[in-house]
């Protein structure tokens, strides 16, 4: 049974952490060049600073640099584009750092599914990105799923914490009222006698 199909946001995923490399990659050679010219511009005051200065303000600028990275190699394993039940077990397809990333589990395996609303709103930006939370024994990071992805089936999703038992059968909602008491057996006057006599 497919319970997520996100394979139409592979290739935008993909462009971010392109994005990401060459912002690493910029950041570097910035902090490479500073570490040997900062101070030298104009703007700097046209004189050479310290070599301790320097490094501090290169290895500033080149950790602005690198901690997009780690953080994004992060995102993609545990981005989901694809996840099947088969049974008891459950196929999962992560996005990957270079490649997609196959892993299958156990459904009882599944300990806790998390919504999260993805709403966000900052300088006139409105950002609304549902997603859920797959937390899975034997992994510290849980996998993400898109609520916007192409196709999903978020009630399935939840359903893998009764670890594949069966859903059971919708009953009939119990009522707080009192059952009406029964009422006697009406009885009827004997025209004989006068006297009253159940039937």
């Amino acid at each position: 049974m497919l319970l997520l199909d996100n394979s139409g946001r592979t290739r935008r995923v993909r462009l971010v952490m392109l994005g990401t490399v060459l912002w690493c990659l910029a950041m570097c050679a910035w902090a490479t060049d500073l570490a040997a010219s900062y101070g030298l511009s104009p703007g700097d005051g046209g004189q050479l600073r310290p070599l301790a200065q320097r490094l501090q303000v290169a290895l500033m600028v080149g950790l602005a640099g690198l901690l997009p990275m780690p953080a994004m190699a992060l995102f993609m394993r545990c981005y989901l584009v694809r996840l099947e039940r088969h049974g008891e077990r459950l196929e999962v397809v992560a996005i990957g750092l270079l490649a997609p990333v196959r892993s299958h589990l156990a459904v009882a395996d599944v300990r806790r599914v998390r919504a999260h609303d993805g709403r966000f709103h900052a300088g006139g930006v409105a950002v609304d990105a549902p997603w859920l939370s797959l937390y899975v024994a034997g992994h510290r990071l849980p996998y993400l799923v898109d609520l916007q992805a192409g196709r999903v089936d978020a009630t399935g999703i939840a359903r893998l914490l009764r670890a594949g038992e069966p859903v059971p059968a919708r009953t009939a909602p119990v009522s707080s009222k009192r059952p009406p008491r029964p009422r006697p057996p009406a009885t009827r006057r004997d025209h004989r006698t006068g006297r009253k006599r159940r039937p």
